[in-house]
């Protein structure tokens, strides 16, 4: 028989008693252990399971990659291409004044008088040329720039710039000329015509200014006389009636008066 068991006085093998002792204090312990188990594990898995994430986060260090480079196939990144349509503020440069010199007035044209019954020629010509049309001007209380002078002729304009003709240097004035006279004392008398050379001008009362058209006196053969006019020293014409038309008849010495 083995030390660890013996026979009872009935023939039944028994253990001793401070072996059965150990047996139940290490069923016990194990019983305890079985049971402290999960509580532990509840505990340890609430205190390690932060730590063990931020652990293994700390531990999981990302691979960065190398850029990937556009190669000749890929495709162009754009281009910016400047414009004109920039906001920067320019501060301006400050540059030497200088005083202005003021523009000299314009010399006012000079001014002339007309004498009545004055003939004038080459209408809106730049050249006093005799051989154009002659007109006769029948009054003399109109004003003309002078714009043109050319040997013993002058270029005269009208104010408002529309008409501009050439006359005698001699058949203008700087002062308002005196007034024609008018001597109806041959009125009602037929004068014979062509006979020398001269001027018929038909009388046309609207023109501005009043210029009348000219032709030539051996046109006509006979004219009823209305008046002989005077206009300065020098000249002298006929009012006459011609075809029931006024004709202004110059010279005076071209018309014969019986």
């Amino acid at each position: 028989m083995s030390r660890r068991s013996w026979r009872s006085s009935k023939g039944v093998v028994t253990t001793p008693l401070h072996e059965r002792r150990d047996l139940i204090a290490a069923i016990s312990l194990l019983v305890l252990l079985l049971i402290a188990f999960p509580v532990l594990g509840s505990i340890l898995g609430n205190w390690f399971a932060p730590n063990l994430a931020t652990a293994r986060i700390a531990t999981q260090t990302p691979t960065i990659s190398p850029t990937a480079r556009p190669t000749e196939t890929d495709t162009p990144e754009p281009t910016l291409t400047a414009t004109a349509t920039a906001t920067e503020t320019l501060t301006p440069i400050a540059r030497p004044t200088s005083t202005p010199t003021p523009t000299p007035p314009a010399t006012p044209l000079a001014r002339l008088y007309l004498i009545p019954f004055r003939q004038v020629f080459a209408v809106g010509q730049s050249q006093p040329l005799t051989s154009t049309p002659v007109l006769l001007y029948e009054n003399g209380s109109d004003v003309f720039y002078i714009v043109g002078q050319q040997s013993n002729f002058v270029r005269l304009q009208t104010l408002d710039g529309r008409m501009n003709f050439w006359t005698r240097a001699e058949n203008t004035s700087a002062t308002p000329p005196q007034a024609p006279q008018y001597d109806f004392t041959v009125r009602g008398k037929t004068a014979r015509l062509g006979v020398t050379d001269g001027l018929a001008c038909l009388h046309e009362g609207n023109l501005i200014p009043p210029l009348s058209p000219c032709q030539p006196l051996s046109s006509f053969s006979t004219a009823t006389l209305t008046a002989r006019i005077t206009s300065g020293f020098t000249t002298a014409l006929y009012l006459a009636e011609i075809n029931g038309r006024a004709y202004f008849l110059t010279p005076a010495s071209a018309v014969f008066v019986p």
